[in-house]
């Protein structure tokens, strides 16, 4: 196995203390329980600039370019619990500022916007989905050190 470079910022894809060669598995799709799979695919497609690609009566499938993709499966009676076992919150990297006023924008224009926070030249826009989840997107690339400000936020949720 060979490294490759991450397509978001040309750097290896390697983290310390693996030897060359050896590549971390990488997250491929997200699925989330949704309410209203119609309003949530309008969200993510609007936010992450993605389409459906695939759908059935009560899930589908979102992808982008990039190849990211984002499973929706409509639970309607489905609650998820704030400190329940489970993902919590999504955090995705805008392509560039323009992208993430373009993310911070819609997320104000759907009063779903939380706080938009700056740390040390990394920008974070906090939003909530049409099911209460956290979705987070940063630019530039959030790395280890600027990560502890989502760290922060997790023991405010």
């Amino acid at each position: 196995m060979t490294s490759s470079s991450s397509p978001h910022t040309g750097t290896s894809a390697r983290t310390g203390g693996q030897e060359p060669g050896d590549e971390a598995p990488r997250l491929s799709a997200l699925v989330i329980y949704v309410r209203d799979l119609e309003q949530s695919a309008a969200f993510y497609g609007d936010l992450l600039r993605m389409e459906i690609t695939t759908r059935d009566t009560t899930a589908l499938l979102l992808t982008d370019a990039g190849g990211s993709m984002v499973v929706l499966r409509a639970m309607p009676r489905g609650e998820h619990s704030l400190g329940g076992v489970g993902v919590q919150a999504t955090v995705w990297t805008a392509r560039d500022p323009e992208d993430l006023s373009r993310c911070e924008r819609l997320l104000r224009e759907r009063d779903a916007h939380v706080e938009t926070t700056s740390v040390d030249g990394r920008t974070v826009v906090e939003g909530r989905d049409p099911n209460g989840l956290t979705v987070m997107v940063a630019h530039p690339r959030l790395e280890p050190v600027v990560a502890q400000l989502i760290m922060n936020r997790a023991y405010a949720w």
